[in-house]
């Protein structure tokens, strides 16, 4: 699904992920796409409040992709339970569809990301990790 405020777009794709969910709880991404284009003027500002309601909150029933853009940048964020990453798309072109793509590398994402998957025994170190995976 696609938004748009005048300046501002997000668009919302689901993806599976072994990530315990909050069912009730967590925050449906339609809620997530509102409050978006609600508060934020850029894309930029956009990828920092999915971050923060993903981490407070959680997502309600699976993993969610998200691409937001402005008139001067573009960027993805993928999201599974309280955890994202996000990368800012540079001179390309990208394509997201109902699959984690962020692998390895990013610009921003939940500071514990690492440590969390670690601790779920999905990884045992940050040079093994992989957000797709």
């Amino acid at each position: 699904m696609g938004y748009w405020n005048g300046n501002l777009a997000i668009a919302d794709n689901d993806a599976p992920t072994r990530e315990p969910l909050e069912g009730r709880n967590g925050l449906h991404d339609n809620d997530i796409c509102r409050l978006v284009l609600e508060r934020c003027k850029t894309a930029y500002e956009a990828v920092k409040l999915i971050g923060e309601l993903i981490e407070k909150y959680g997502h309600a029933f699976i993993g969610q992709i998200y691409v937001v853009a402005d008139p001067n940048e573009c960027w993805i964020v993928e999201a599974a339970g309280h955890y994202w990453a996000a990368i800012k798309v540079k001179n390309e072109v990208a394509v997201r569809a109902n699959q984690f793509q962020i692998t390895t590398k990013w610009d921003l994402a939940s500071p514990d990301l690492i440590d969390y998957a670690i601790k779920m025994g999905w990884c045992k170190s940050p040079e093994e990790f992989n957000f797709a995976k």
